[in-house]
């Protein structure tokens, strides 16, 4: 985790970059930006009456909704910014160009004029371009374009500043001004005159594509409806006419109403003959009870047997008749004449029994004769009744034979009328609302344009001072990142938290940055804090004096042995006797020979003596030389000094453990050159 005061010391630490850099970056800003070309910029509004257009049925402007508003203006938009319309521009605007007669700084400037003579030749200019008319100098540029595909102005439309598509499509804007029905369409470019005709241009050319879109959608809609309307029109009478033929064939007036009323008809003559058979068979058997009691009288036994044989006959032949086999066979006529002969045969048959008086039981033969009589006249005309209901039974079922298949004809030749119908009356519907579509056209046609382009006289104002700003205070940023990468990713010791962190070894003691003046009055805090950590290790061992102090150099570092001489002086200066033993690399003490060095194991062999409260040993520098581990092992207390920032590496923990492995002990650490910021923070000072 990053803390303050740490950044705050790589700030201090590499505060010139925060001089050098950002000025750097805004020197190359100004540069870079000097002599810029001024830019102009023109805009125009046009009123679209998308969503508050009157229309001609009175109802389409109700329709408009939130979201059908928002698809109508971005149509508007995409067909303004459409490649063809901007093509479309770009042509005018060359075309007006070449048309023109002298200088016009109001439509090109001489520095454009000039450029555009680059591209253009004399005599192709010649060849299109029409003096004062830029309708006929347009009309000449389609036409060479077309026959030369690789000419100049192909390129103009591709790759030029001021003609080609894409370029204008990067600068021109074209928005929605809030919820509005109005479009508002602005350019910025470099030359006033060209910003301004572009605008107009721009305006002109979308309400003529509009109105041509708008045109054609309708027209072509009348049309379609119009010619739909003759082929469906034909399809409906053809059918019509169908459906008449057919009605009229079958004398059809209401085929359900008239197959309801032949089916209760039916039903009626049905009931009626059931009537008519079932009186008859009463009839019947009243007589065969009368025909029982006159076959006791002898004299009339022959008689009503001849009655019988030829009634008989009569029920066979009337079963024959309203067969349907007798019907068919045109037989019928030859039948009833048989039927009514046998009937004056059995009439002659019963005028004979009117000659008897009385039956064998005293009853008087007129009567029974009469009552005979009645019965069978009843029977017959019953039973020809039910003949009678028979034959309309047949006929009306025939009728409804031959009635039934007429309904699904009927029907597939009303249902072909309704489809037709339908149709029509879809087309009608389509044709009014595409000539309503052609009427509000005509009333919608009233967009215009409520604030024209206009010629910009002054220039944008230059953003070259907020640039200037911008690269500084970037320069800034990239500076305090590159410092904060450098704290991020730094694995020097830094800090005596960091240190005991990073070596696993206790800090005895740190020493401030030399050669300032702040520092210096730190210098009294650190001698002290080192020697309460040396009062406390001394108090702690069994050797009370002299106090032998091995101290371990990693390099031939002038500053260490600075710190080791102010260090003794302080000591003294507080009524300590010290005595420094090293390998000559400082003045006073006592020097010994780095081969004598290697040779001995006890301190006394270096010329110790006991009058000294304390006694530095100074070793070898331990990266060049071997280490006497007789003599670590005889001092009591090993110190290790390490610069601030020196990194680390795996072959000092190596050292560190050697150095335990032959002692016990890990060696403390003297930690040097630590910035005055840590020393504070560590101290309390």
């Amino acid at each position: 985790m990053i803390q303050i005061k740490h950044l705050i010391w790589y700030l201090k630490k590499y505060y010139y970059l925060f001089l050098i850099f950002p000025i750097v970056t805004a020197g190359v800003v100004i540069l870079l930006t000097a002599g810029s070309a001024k830019i102009y910029d023109s805009h125009m509004v046009i009123y679209t009456g998308i969503s508050t257009r009157k229309s001609a049925d009175l109802t389409e402007s109700l329709k408009i909704d939130f979201f059908t508003s928002n698809n109508l203006m971005d149509n508007i938009i995409s067909l303004i910014s459409s490649r063809k319309s901007i093509e479309e521009v770009s042509l005018k605007l060359l075309s007006q160009h070449l048309s023109l007669e002298g200088q016009y700084p109001s439509i090109l400037s001489q520095k454009s004029m000039e450029e555009l003579k680059l591209h253009i030749s004399d005599k192709l200019k010649s060849q299109v371009a029409v003096a004062g008319n830029p309708e006929q100098t347009l009309s000449n540029i389609r036409s060479y374009m077309k026959d030369n595909y690789d000419s100049p102005f192909h390129y103009l439309l591709e790759h030029h500043p001021h003609y080609g598509v894409d370029e204008i499509l990067q600068r021109v804007q074209v928005s929605r001004k809030k919820n509005s029905d109005m479009i508002e369409i602005s350019y910025y470019q470099n030359d006033a005159g060209i910003v301004y005709h572009t605008v107009k241009f721009l305006g002109e050319v979308y309400l003529k594509r509009y109105s041509e879109l708008r045109y054609n959608e309708t027209a072509s809609s009348v049309e379609y409806f119009q010619s739909q309307l003759e082929v469906v029109l034909t399809e409906l009478n053809e059918s019509e006419q169908r459906l008449k033929e057919f009605i009229s064939k079958n004398r059809i007036m209401t085929y359900y109403e008239q197959g309801k009323s032949l089916d209760i008809y039916r039903k009626e003559v049905e009931a009626d003959q059931s009537d008519a058979y079932q009186l008859a068979t009463g009839a019947e058997a009243g007589l065969i009870k009368l025909e029982a009691q006159l076959k006791e009288n002898i004299g009339r036994s022959y008689i009503l047997d001849s009655i019988s044989i030829l009634r008989n006959h009569v029920s066979e032949l009337r079963i024959k008749l309203n067969t349907r086999a007798g019907s068919e066979t045109g037989n019928a006529a030859q039948i009833k004449d048989e039927i009514f002969k046998t009937n004056e045969a059995i009439n002659q048959k019963v005028s004979h029994l009117y000659q008897q008086d009385f039956s064998v039981d005293g009853v008087p033969m007129n009567d029974i004769l009469q009552e005979w009589l009645k019965l069978y006249i009843e029977k017959e005309k019953q039973f020809t009744a039910s003949d009678v209901m028979l034959n309309d039974l047949k006929k009306i079922d025939e009728r409804i034979d031959s009635f039934a298949p007429l309904g699904a004809e009927l029907n597939r030749l009303e249902r072909e009328v309704s489809i037709h119908e339908k149709e029509y009356l879809a087309i009608i519907t389509g044709l009014n609302q595409a000539k309503i579509q052609k009427e509000n056209f005509k009333l919608s046609q009233s967009q215009v344009v409520v604030d024209p382009p206009y010629l910009p006289s002054n220039a944008r104002k230059s953003k070259r001072k907020i640039l200037v700003i911008a690269s500084f205070l970037f320069g800034n940023i990239l500076v305090l990142t590159f410092i904060t990468i450098l704290l991020i990713t730094d694995s020097s010791v830094q800090h005596p938290i960091r240190a005991e962190e990073i070596t696993g070894l206790k800090v005895a003691g740190i020493f401030p940055k030399t050669g300032k003046n702040k520092v210096q009055k730190l210098e009294k805090v650190v001698f002290e804090y080192f020697l309460n950590e040396l009062n406390l290790r001394r108090s702690q061992g069994k050797k009370k004096s002299p106090y032998l102090i091995g101290i371990l150099l990693n390099e031939a570092n002038g500053a260490y042995l600075s710190i080791i001489q102010s260090l003794m002086a302080y000591l003294e200066k507080e009524q300590l006797r010290i005595q420094i033993l090293h390998p000559g690399y400082i003045s006073g003490g006592i020097s010994y020979d780095e081969a004598t060095y290697h040779q001995i194991n006890e301190p006394k062999e270096l010329g110790i003596t006991q009058e000294f409260d304390i006694i530095m040993l100074i070793h070898p520098y331990w990266k060049e030389q071997h280490i006497s581990f007789g003599l670590l092992q005889a001092c009591d207390w090993n110190l290790l000094m390490i610069d601030a920032e020196v990194v680390w590496k795996p072959n000092y923990s190596k050292f560190v453990d050697m150095i335990q492995s032959s002692t016990g002990l890990k060696p403390d650490m003297l930690l040097s050159n630590v910035d005055s910021i840590f020393v504070k923070e560590y101290t309390g000072a």
